[in-house]
């Protein structure tokens, strides 16, 4: 036994031998942040601890078993120096985290700084401000709590769920459930978020990812490795709309993946879900759902009111994962008990009350509250501004329950000499878009007096609508959800004078008036025409302080404005002003007001707003300007990426860009300070292309989404989803293990489902079918079984079903639902095209030998046609599916012959309705694409004339309408929108689309 205390001696000094000689290993020989992470990983230092805890516990066993009282001492002070060198190590342990974390690539810094949005606990040290301070001891019985308790110590019930009304303290416990999970699991790395119905930057699912996977990469910065292959790949557009929300989800499950596996200690916690905009609530909630699911050691604590959406989604998490205040009304009626005695507590202290009269308050809020933390705080707010002789009369003015009380201030509000002023101010705040700074606020709202004096002026006036209102770092907020909730009822209007339905008026024609007098040329001063967004210092004071609000979100008033409005004799000669405001500011300050959207960091804001602005001109039937409106969205989709990197760039790419009839191009010829003019070269009008999206890598072949607004190219680089608005990469697709998804190149083996939210493509690999989520990046189906290399994908018009051909001469229809093989369609030679009839109830496929048959829902061959003979020596090719397509009716078959014409053959009648002639080699495969109103796209290398182009053909003129010249190398694959308004092409060679 002596000699078995012996070795676990030796163990436990080599143990923590080992940790120091690494410790000093580490302060000696550190060569950096590449050093630190090669050699000083952060999780072996926890494995190294637990190795001397594990050292320690073996001899304190076996010392048990040997022991005399005297053997015990002396081992309990080798114990004993076992701990302390133990929490010596640790302390050394945490240096060198932070050490590592200040020790980051300047890549990794940018991109840190770029996922950084706010910060939370900052956030969270307002929100306690605003809510009438925060008192812990009022919030302890959650920890006795039965639903809280096994929640922290249950790894099978990984989520909670903090359910209540308006007022009743869900943001208040949270804040509590932070500072103890601090104390209960202080190793435990902690996320929070607290979502705000009236703030933009934290009101949606995008801002919830980046907050949460903003707080564990900022802890433990070996985590970024999650980020970095994704902004490698996108740069800054990786955290914004819209690809943030393709993106920002796997990158944040990937995360919570490995701290999962390595079973961290991690609490995620998302307050007021019923605070994000409806859409983004939904799949957010089933984002947080499905990773509660999979990653048990990741904790999450939710709050929201008790809205029916949110209810339709977690309840079925069962009762256990549900902590509803409502249920546990004894415990917070006890909270809100302890509250009204500190906060009385306070106010006797402050205002001097007497020893009845504190007791009469307290007594009145104890009767009143109903358990309505918020309506205690307020009630108080009110009374700190009371004279200590009139606080009971007062406070018998203050009714019980949220709205009655906020009815009440309203009805004080309008008596004050300043109740204009303070009313316009709540219009104001109440329709902004996100929370206004002071300056923003002056200026949006109008307010009186000198210059020196604006300050002063309106700290004043919000004071007066304190019981709606607070400032915090010199940015005004609502003190609760509740209070915007009131303020926006149906019954306020009235009270309010300035209608909220004629705020967005008035807020355009404020925010056009400010813009128009501030903006102008060089706002910064900086004159470098070739200076970056990086360098550009902004001026002491900033001129776009004030009109920062007004620059961003002025569009988004005008159409809620403009949309919100029946034409009637009463509104038409708003509406009208409204567009003729509009159409002058356009005129005169478009590029200045880019240049601020530059310097404000925004462009990509501004080509939303922009089109839609567009489209309600177009909806609207706004004739006047929608050319000028066309010709502004033009421009700031071909100098987007210049623009937004170099601000004082904006006047020359306007004269490098603009064609000669552009009135973008004339506004900077009139500008001053324009020092050239380009006279020569220029179009007369903008060409047929509207964006030009350089890839980076080959693009290969295209499909677009049913609802035109996203588009996948498939490469042998993977494929990728992009946003067709902007031209932002969304996202590139990965296979199950994680490697980039490479699939077949010379056939349209790319396909999205009819409801845009699945796509198909056949992977080159397996020779199999993956069929993905758009939404989560994720496969739901691998369909796998004798697929061939040369048969195009067609999903059922309902969805459930997809046809595929096989290499055993059949067609195979499968049921999605299961990834199932539901019929197999006996041919006598390989398939090569596939399509479901609009009804869905019939099946047109053509074989590789020219035969077409059209088979009915049960498999069988209704009809069968064969071609001539041209076809079979033409088509057995690799690249046949780039020039063979059924038109979206299947009332016609397109194809290319052995002498290079194109053939439309009617299906009906099997006769050859036109043959369109080259008279010269096509020099490759053409691409053939059905348009609307029987036109017909032909991209070919060579036409005779022109080479790499794309000519329309109306087929029953037979003749070309136009010809479409962009691409420097050969077309590779052309698409086109659902309303046949835009053509999408792609050149593997020139990497563009």
């Amino acid at each position: 036994m002596k000699s078995e205390l012996e070795k676990r001696l030796v163990e436990l000094y080599k143990a923590l031998l080992l940790y120091q000689m690494k410790s000093v290993c580490s302060y000696h020989r550190n060569r950096g942040y590449g050093f630190l992470r090669d050699l000083i990983k952060l999780d072996n230092w926890a494995v190294s601890v637990q190795n001397i805890q594990k050292a320690e516990d073996s001899l304190r066993q076996d010392a048990e078993v040997y022991g005399s009282q005297q053997s015990r001492s002396r081992l309990e002070l080798i114990a004993n120096h076992a701990k302390t060198q133990e929490s010596e190590i640790k302390s050394i342990a945490k240096a060198l985290e932070e050490q590592l974390r200040r020790q980051i690539s300047v890549e990794d810094q940018t991109c840190l700084r770029e996922l950084w949005s706010h910060d939370p606990y900052t956030e969270k040290k307002r929100i306690e401000d605003t809510k009438g301070g925060f008192l812990q001891y009022s919030l302890n019985w959650i920890l006795e709590n039965d639903h809280f308790c096994q929640w922290f110590e249950d790894p099978s019930r990984p989520l909670l769920w903090i359910r209540g009304d308006p007022g009743k303290g869900k943001t208040m416990l949270l804040c509590g459930i932070v500072d103890n999970l601090q104390k209960l699991a202080p190793s435990s790395l902690v996320s929070l978020f607290f979502c705000q119905a009236t703030d933009e930057r934290i009101n949606n699912s995008i801002s919830v990812l980046r907050g949460l996977i903003f707080s564990p990469v900022d802890q433990q910065r070996h985590l970024l490795k999650h980020l970095r292959e994704h902004y490698a790949r996108q740069g800054k557009s990786l955290f914004e709309p819209p690809s943030a929300w393709y993106a920002l989800p796997d990158i944040l499950q990937s995360l919570l993946s490995e701290l999962n596996n390595s079973q961290k200690p991690t609490c995620l916690l998302v307050d007021a879900l019923d605070e994000c905009v409806n859409e983004d609530m939904s799949r957010l909630l089933d984002f947080i759902v499905k990773m509660s699911n999979e990653f048990p050691y990741v904790k999450w604590v939710v709050s929201s009111r008790n809205w029916p959406q949110i209810i339709d989604k977690l309840e079925s998490l069962g009762p256990q994962a549900q902590l509803s205040l409502e249920l546990n009304v004894n415990s917070v009626a006890s909270a809100v008990q302890i509250y009204i005695k500190q906060k009385v507590s306070q106010l006797s202290e402050s205002k001097g009350y007497k020893k009845d009269r504190e007791e009469a308050v307290r007594k009145y809020l104890q009767e009143n509250a109903d358990g309505t933390f918020l309506w205690v705080a307020l009630v108080c707010q009110n009374l700190q501004r009371v004279s200590a002789w009139n606080a009971l009369s007062k406070l018998k003015a203050y009714p019980p329950g949220l709205d009655s009380f906020y009815q009440q201030m309203i009805n004080g509000l309008a008596k004050s000499s300043e109740a204009e002023i303070c009313k316009r101010i709540l219009a104001v705040i109440t329709v902004a878009r996100q929370p206004l700074t002071l300056q923003e606020l002056i200026a949006l709202a109008e307010t009186p007096g000198e210059l020196d004096e604006k300050i002063p002026a309106i700290c004043d006036l919000i004071a007066q609508c304190g019981s709606f209102l607070t400032i915090r770092d010199e940015v005004v907020y609502f003190v609760h959800q509740s209070a915007k909730d009131f303020l926006v009822g149906t019954n306020t209007e009235q009270t309010l004078f300035l209608e909220i339905a004629k705020v967005n008026d008035y807020i355009v024609s404020r925010s056009l008036d400010l813009m128009s007098e501030l903006l102008k040329r060089d706002m910064y001063n900086l004159s470098d025409l070739g200076i970056h967004i990086d360098d550009a210092q902004a001026l002491d004071p900033n001129p776009l302080t004030a009109i920062g609000y007004s620059c961003v979100f002025w569009i988004d008033h005008f159409v809620e404005s403009i949309t919100s409005k029946k034409k009637t004799t009463e509104t038409e000669d708003i509406w009208q002003t409204l567009v003729d405001d509009t159409k002058a500011f356009i005129e005169r300050k478009y590029l200045f007001w880019l240049e601020a959207l530059s310097l404000l960091r925004r462009i990509p804001e501004g080509i939303m707003v922009i089109r839609k602005l567009q489209e309600v001109y177009k909806k609207e039937m706004i004739y006047d300007s929608t050319g000028l409106i066309r010709d502004a969205y033009r421009f700031i989709l071909a100098a987007k990426q210049t623009i937004e990197s170099f601000p004082l760039q904006i006047h020359p790419s306007a004269l490098l860009i603009c064609p000669i009839t552009s009135q973008i191009r004339q506004q900077s010829l009139e500008d001053p300070a324009t020092f050239f003019e380009m006279k020569h070269g220029m179009q007369i009008g903008w060409d047929s292309c509207v964006q030009t999206i350089d890839t980076g890598l080959t693009p290969g072949l295209l499909a677009k989404s049913p609802d035109g607004k996203l588009l996948a190219s498939m490469s042998l680089s993977g494929t990728t989803i992009w946003d067709i608005a902007t031209g932002s990469r969304l996202k590139t697709l990965k296979n199950p293990d994680q490697e980039l998804a490479t699939f077949y190149r010379n056939d349209p083996y790319l396909l999205f489902s009819p409801n845009g939210q699945h796509l198909a493509a056949v992977d080159e690999k397996w020779a199999g079918i993956i069929i993905w989520d758009i939404a989560s990046s994720e496969p739901i189906q691998r369909l796998q079984g004798y697929m061939h290399l040369g048969c195009n994908l067609s999903f059922s018009p309902d969805g459930k079903h997809l046809a595929s051909g096989s290499d055993e001469d059949t067609i195979i229809i499968w049921d999605l639902a299961s990834g199932r093989r539901m019929r197999t369609l006996e041919n006598t030679e390989r398939v090569v095209l596939v399509s479901f009839s609009p009804s869905g109830k019939l099946l047109v496929s053509c074989s590789i030998g020219g035969s077409i048959k059209i088979w009915d829902d049960t498999g069988k061959c209704i009809q069968e046609k064969t071609l001539d003979e041209a076809w079979k020596t033409t088509h057995n090719t690799p690249n046949h599916c780039l020039n063979l397509r059924f038109s979206p009716d299947l009332s016609l078959l397109v194809f290319r012959d052995l002498n290079d014409n194109i053939k439309i053959l009617d299906l009906s009648s099997f006769q050859y309705i036109k043959v369109i002639k080259w008279d010269r080699p096509m020099n490759g495969e053409p691409c053939i694409t059905f348009l609307p109103n029987r036109q017909l796209a032909v991209a070919t290398a060579n036409d005779g004339v022109h080479c790499n182009c794309i000519n329309i053909w109306d087929i029953d003129a037979n003749k070309v309408l136009r010809t479409l010249r962009r691409h420097i190398y050969q077309i590779g694959s052309v698409e086109v929108s659902p309303d046949g308004s835009q053509l999408i092409s792609s050149s593997e060679l020139d990497w563009t689309i």
